[in-house]
């Protein structure tokens, strides 16, 4: 009778547990659906241009944005202060960062100087958990990118560029830190437990 009574609360609240954790999204780019635009905005009340075809892919093997793709972009509507296509570069994403190459953007060595020269990574289907912080890799990165030139929200990163020099041989690599299990899963643990250490007392 008494490992009756711990069983009967153990083993639904088990298995509550393996249907709460299969459904919850781990905590990486791997699978999901990205979309790459640019903005360029001259001032912070200028009207702002984008690219007039977002870049959409699923982030697994293989680079995700390559320069070909990204340079037969047009920025509507035109601005007379940046070029019509962006620059050449490759993002590649993966589990947990944004790799920007610029080994394809001679014959290019500036980013034009605005309020937002930006690149805007979004999750279109909102797999991923949410974004909660940012860092650049100093080991590769040698665009002279600051943290203040990149923002966030729960499902977007923005890599703003405006007026840094680059040649073929600059990299960027930013590291993306996502939300943890969410906290109702740990509320849920920790529950468990408490129910676990419940039952013994009653067995008892």
């Amino acid at each position: 009778m008494k490992s009756y009574q711990s069983g009967a609360i153990f083993a639904p609240l088990f298995t509550i547990l393996i249907i709460i954790s299969s459904s919850t999204t781990h905590a990486s780019f791997v699978g999901s659906t990205l979309e790459l635009t640019g903005q360029f905005q001259s001032t912070s009340t200028s009207t702002p241009s984008f690219w007039d075809n977002p870049l959409q892919d699923q982030v697994g093997a293989g680079i995700e944005f390559t320069s070909n793709e990204i340079s037969t972009e047009t920025i509507l509507p035109p601005n007379p202060n940046v070029l019509a296509n962006p620059v050449p570069v490759s993002i590649d994403v993966s589990a947990n960062s944004v790799l920007i190459d610029f080994s394809n953007s001679s014959p290019f060595s500036l980013f034009a100087t605005a309020f937002e020269n930006t690149y805007i990574l979004t999750d279109v289907f909102g797999t991923v958990p949410s974004i909660i912080g940012v860092s650049i890799d100093s080991s590769v990165t040698t665009l002279g990118l600051s943290l203040s030139d990149i923002t966030f929200d729960e499902n977007t990163l923005r890599i703003n560029v405006s007026g840094l020099p680059f040649n073929i041989n600059t990299i960027a690599k930013i590291d993306v830190q996502f939300v943890p299990i969410p906290t109702a899963i740990w509320f849920f643990i920790t529950g468990l437990f408490g129910l676990i250490g419940f039952s013994k007392r009653i067995a008892a």
